[in-house]
């Protein structure tokens, strides 16, 4: 008796049936895939109703405090963004947020600890420290050249971090006015108006319009003299031949 071999188009139909996923269970690829812990989780801090740039949170909320890394900075922008250890969730900061002297600036792979919060737009960072007991590394040597104060006028500070009057005037670094209101600047455009002055209602000398500097006469083209030679030589035979017919006559 001759053996028959199982129909195709059901062991095909079976092969679908054994790769269709059941309710409840997972399609990862292998067991090592499905045990492995997701780096994709979210960071559990407490969320703040803030949005847009603002960095300001209440002085008597607790954040809680962790440790990350740089994972990008942008110096032209003065912000980037950071990642906590063992979650892959991006963490803006800003410049303003950076505990550092001079030019405020992260470089990728820093260490760093900060105080995190949620905001409508994502993971915010505050208060960031650098680990390193040196610091970090701050912005490229050409930036860093000396700051200068525009409130004392001293250089080495910044006006935030002044120690003189904060309403000092800018223009002469006294205190209680402001430098659209400064006296000293006041005296000094009338005195410079009192000086311009007399100029303006002095009357005129005769003596340097008599010596002004006459226009000189234009010179004539060549054809303007061709053109005179010319009538000169017609007016010369016509005055001839006047006096011909005169002595014919």
């Amino acid at each position: 008796m001759r053996r028959t071999s199982p129909n195709p188009a059901g062991r095909r139909s079976f092969v679908h049936a054994m790769k269709k996923p059941t309710p409840g269970t997972s399609t990862s690829k292998g067991n090592h895939d499905a045990d492995r812990p997701s780096t994709s989780k979210m960071f559990d801090a407490p969320d703040l109703p803030l949005d847009g740039f603002s960095s300001k949170k209440p002085a008597n909320l607790e954040l809680p405090v962790v440790e990350g890394a740089v994972r990008s900075y942008s110096l032209q922008h003065g912000s980037g963004f950071l990642m906590i250890d063992g979650f892959e969730e991006n963490v803006f900061v800003h410049q303003s947020q950076i505990e550092m002297p001079g030019l405020r600036c992260l470089h990728e792979g820093e260490r760093c600890r900060f105080s995190v919060y949620r905001t409508p737009k994502g993971l915010r960072a505050v208060a960031v420290k650098a680990i390193d007991p040196n610091g970090f590394r701050g912005g490229p040597p050409s930036s860093q050249r000396p700051v200068k104060c525009f409130n004392c006028g001293r250089k080495g500070h910044l006006a935030k971090d002044c120690e003189g009057a904060k309403d000092a005037c800018h223009y002469c670094r006294q205190p209680g006015h402001i430098g659209a209101n400064c006296p000293k600047k006041r005296e000094k455009k009338e005195r410079r108006e009192a000086a311009q002055m007399p100029k303006l209602v002095e009357p005129p000398d005769p003596r340097k319009k008599a010596n002004a500097r006459r226009p000189k006469a234009a010179i004539p083209s060549l054809r303007e003299l061709f053109q005179q030679m010319q009538k000169t030589q017609k007016a010369t035979l016509e005055e001839r031949r006047r006096l011909e017919r005169s002595r014919s006559c």
